[in-house]
């Protein structure tokens, strides 16, 4: 097949957004996307934690993120014109036990990506944290994305570039004949493509297995949660990450000035099973039992934290079985390409995914599109993992 004229995207949270901003700079083709809610930040891209994080034991995302992370501190060298700031900078510390093996400390430490730090720095900086793990490693690129921002500046981008973003389509349904991608239907319609790219995050799973060709992804449900505000004097604290408990925090400041904790207990994360629509949207109700088990960790972590009547939400994860990205070029379908398993990295990874993502669908060789290639996963059962 050569290179697509006519490109369809399925999804338009950060992954979406980034391919076709990305495909958007290209020559001679026409892109849409297709995103079923009124906005983009409806579902996972909106209920990230937002935190840069580069540390991650995989070589490919590490180097997916810290791509990303030099990008965000200046959107113009990717051709993003960001009308405010996309990252606020404020570190990282990173919290293990000196008995984990983490394969990134060693890559960022002779990167200078890291640096060692202490149990009294961390102390120091952040007072309201008791970390478990005694291991301390200090990020200086670390730091809150904006995410709401970035989404509205790669979405702009990509219009400005000529791509058709189309919102509130409701559910667009592939369509494969004789083995390859022949378009995408919407709303009774067919709009015909030579090549799709279904970026549909917590759903492309689910989507995959519609297509009869299954991805070995699996779906989480992660917890968001935020205290009663606190003294404003936190607002520029750093975030804390301690892998040892798998809890971390950063500061939320809230439109008014006031300023809260919002954190996460990884370790209550749970497998969602729910694979229509209806299900996963009631799958984002608080439960108390939910809200009862954050506050035990919190009441672990953070010092003096006002845990009463805590807020919070829900967002999904769709995890690959080695923690780095699916895209590219399904060799069971002609045309149809993935933009999926991007986990808990969307953010930090995005503007390098959309890159990688483009260039798979242009078919462009690259040592990312190989390293990210969905042929890597044939074979393997998606109920066994």
């Amino acid at each position: 097949m050569g290179s697509p004229k006519q490109i369809a995207i399925i999804g338009g949270g950060i992954g979406g957004l980034a391919t076709a901003f990305f495909l958007g700079a290209e020559k001679d083709i026409e892109v849409t996307l297709f995103e079923r809610e009124p906005r983009h930040n409806a579902h996972s891209s909106g209920r990230s934690a937002e935190i840069l994080r580069t540390a991650i034991d995989d070589p490919v995302t590490e180097e997916l993120a810290l791509t990303t992370a030099a990008a965000l501190s200046d959107p113009s060298s990717m051709g993003l014109q960001a009308g405010a700031e996309l990252l606020d900078r404020r570190g990282l510390f990173v919290v293990t036990s000196t008995e984990q093996n983490a394969p990134w400390a060693e890559r960022h430490l002779r990167a200078g990506a890291a640096r060692e730090s202490s149990l009294e720095e961390l102390k120091e900086a952040a007072p309201h944290f008791t970390p478990q793990g005694r291991r301390v490693l200090h990020l200086a690129s670390g730091g809150q994305i904006r995410g709401d921002r970035l989404l509205a500046s790669l979405a702009r981008g990509a219009i400005r570039r000529g791509v058709h973003v189309h919102r509130s389509t409701g559910d667009a349904v592939p369509r494969i004949l004789g083995g390859r991608v022949t378009g995408v239907e919407v709303a009774g319609r067919l709009v015909p493509c030579d090549a799709l790219v279904v970026a549909a995050g917590a759903w492309s799973g689910p989507m995959s297995e519609a297509l009869g060709a299954p991805l070995p992804l699996r779906t989480t449900r992660r917890h968001m949660w935020v205290t009663a505000p606190v003294s404003r004097t936190t607002r520029k604290a750093p975030i804390v990450w301690d892998d040892a408990s798998g809890f971390y925090v950063r500061p939320e400041v809230h439109s008014d000035g006031s300023v809260a904790w919002a954190f996460s207990a990884t370790d209550l994360d749970e497998r969602l099973a729910a694979a229509n629509a209806e299900e996963r949207r009631a799958a984002y109700v608080i439960d108390e039992g939910a809200r009862a088990a954050a506050v035990t960790a919190a009441g672990e972590r953070l010092v003096a934290a006002p845990l009463a009547g805590l807020s919070g939400w829900r967002g999904f994860r769709d995890l690959s079985p080695d923690d780095r990205p699916m895209i590219g070029q399904d060799p069971r379908i002609e045309g149809l390409h993935w933009c999926a398993g991007l986990g808990g990295h969307g953010m930090t990874t995005s503007l390098a995914v959309g890159r990688v993502s483009a260039d798979a669908v242009m078919q462009r060789p690259g040592r990312l599109v190989d390293a990210c290639g969905v042929g890597r996963f044939l074979g393997v059962e998606a109920q066994a993992l």
